[in-house]
């Protein structure tokens, strides 16, 4: 199987929904790496109440009739891509980092459907701290409490791959 794994985006562009992903998203310590005695108090108490507000109404601008232009995007991308390897017998499934469908859920799903092996390629073509690394950690945490998992391919840079520069 080929897991794509893209940031991720609330379920809805709603203040509830909008905070509920900005928080999970600014909790990780991949994202901002800073002494939680200092972010948290500036995360819960200055960023969430005065951003989400603003954030959701951006998010409610570029919303479409199918949700996150992220989310219909990507979930393009995976089901194109799965019709392309249908013929190698090879499935294509998304996950999201933050947000759903999540890393956690759909590694299970491979898991019970017996992959036997399992290429992650993260939506982000130059490693980054911020975006590729929690994607692993995210990995290692659901493989961590697994009996077996299938092998394990990471791409996790791929910006110079000449496939890549002339797709």
């Amino acid at each position: 199987a080929v897991l794509l794994v893209n940031l991720g985006t609330p379920e809805l562009a709603t203040k509830k929904s909008v905070r509920k992903f900005l928080t999970s998203f600014l909790l990780d310590k991949r994202v901002v790496d800073m002494s939680r005695f200092f972010w948290l108090p500036i995360l819960f108490l200055v960023i969430l109440p005065f951003r989400v507000g603003r954030v959701s109404k951006l998010y409610q601008k570029i919303w479409g009739k199918e949700g996150s232009p992220l989310r219909v995007l990507s979930e393009s991308l995976s089901i194109k891509l799965d019709k392309a390897l249908k013929k190698e017998d090879v499935q294509c499934v998304l996950a999201m980092t933050y947000g759903s469908p999540s890393i956690a859920s759909v590694l299970q799903n491979l898991a019970d459907s017996g992959i036997t092996q399992l290429t992650i390629i993260p939506l982000f073509p130059q490693y980054s701290v911020s975006t590729t690394a929690p994607i692993f950690d995210q990995v290692a945490l659901f493989i961590k409490k697994q009996s077996y998992f299938p092998e394990i391919i990471f791409k996790n840079n791929y910006h110079d791959n000449p496939l890549y520069i002339s797709a």
